[in-house]
């Protein structure tokens, strides 16, 4: 088996042998890893062929920032991945997961984050030193698209009055429209980063990168709320066969009373029918309704949507070096963190 970092004019090869394979997904394409390569990461694609030159499996993987002060976040990322053509294939799922943590070295990041598909895979993840993160793991609500009326149906009570209490509160949901509503997002964005101790926010470009890569045709539905003409909510959702992904969403603090997050997903459900799509997959949810669980608002939210609840992704990490995690953890979140997070919101 041959495992190497494959070139750009193998991008296409991938892309389909990723639209074959039961665990391919739209976060493994190479219009999602030219949006990350806009937004200024560094991506590249793994791939593992047999002695016939067949790919067996792969994975896109990127690493967030490029030079600065910015270097001490970076992280090893792989999303929705490895791929493999046989999701009962070990064997090349272990190699891959070898060559990511080799690749990881060499690019300096500190640990590796995997959100992969392989949630029947433990031993393997385990015997490479990968560790399960539960608070990290989350499921999504499924829910099949048939009709609006039955979708409304489904809905629980207190989703479809969160809807109509939106409407008549003025709130409205309109398609983004160019770049200066894709800044606006952005903006919201910043906002949430800012409200979450931890989280780091994404790059201005990636928002314009998504946008300049998806937003042609109907493979995405980038939308934003406006009550009384300013920008309080957003949401993109990106599409891939015939599913569309929940990708991102941002709210003001100060107007989540209005429930415009509800109204964005009816609206995309409303379209998401009209153009023939089957699945809505509401994924970030936390597995269980363990009213302890610090993401348990989710939870609520999401499944007022009428889904099933299913595990389809599980996260692990590994530290790769264990001085910069140390680094990060002690001096970067607690100090430098909040300075960035100031410098950009």
């Amino acid at each position: 088996m041959r495992v190497y970092e494959a070139d750009r004019r193998e991008w296409a090869a991938w892309d389909r042998f990723n639209s074959e394979c039961e665990c391919g997904n739209v976060f493994q394409t190479s219009d999602f890893a030219k949006a990350l390569e806009t937004g200024g990461m560094n991506v590249s694609l793994i791939m593992a062929r047999n002695a016939a030159g067949k790919i067996t499996g792969g994975s896109f993987y990127y690493v967030p920032f490029k030079s600065g002060i910015k270097k001490m976040m970076n992280k090893f990322l792989v999303m929705s991945g490895p791929v493999l053509k046989n999701i009962e294939d070990k064997e090349t799922l272990g190699v891959l997961l070898d060559k990511i943590t080799e690749k990881a070295k060499r690019c300096s990041a500190f640990t590796i984050e995997l959100r992969t598909p392989f949630v029947k895979h433990a031993d393997i993840m385990e015997s490479r030193g990968y560790i399960f993160n539960e608070i990290a793991t989350s499921c999504s609500f499924i829910s099949k698209l048939t009709d609006a009326g039955t979708a409304w149906k489904n809905l629980d009570k207190k989703t479809r009055n969160s809807i109509r209490k939106a409407e008549k509160e003025g709130v409205v949901v309109e398609d983004a429209n160019g770049p200066e509503d894709i800044d606006a997002m952005y903006g919201l964005h910043l906002a949430r980063t800012k409200d979450i101790k931890d989280w780091i926010p994404l790059p201005q470009d990636f928002f314009h990168g998504i946008w300049k890569v998806f937003s042609g045709g109907k493979r995405a539905k980038f939308l934003i709320a406006r009550h009384d003409g300013k920008p309080i909510a957003e949401s993109i959702f990106l599409c891939y066969k015939d599913r569309v992904h929940y990708f991102n969403n941002a709210s003001l603090k100060a107007y989540q009373h209005l429930n415009a997050n509800g109204l964005l997903v009816w609206r995309t459900i409303e379209w998401a029918i009209k153009n023939g799509y089957k699945t809505l997959d509401l994924y970030g949810s936390p597995c269980t309704p363990d009213k302890s669980h610090p993401q348990h608002g989710l939870y609520q939210f999401k499944s007022g949507f009428g889904g099933a609840l299913k595990k389809e992704m599980q996260y692990y990490f590994k530290t790769v070096s264990g001085t910069k995690n140390f680094a990060f953890e002690k001096i970067f979140k607690p100090v430098l963190l909040p300075i960035y997070k100031k410098t950009r919101v």
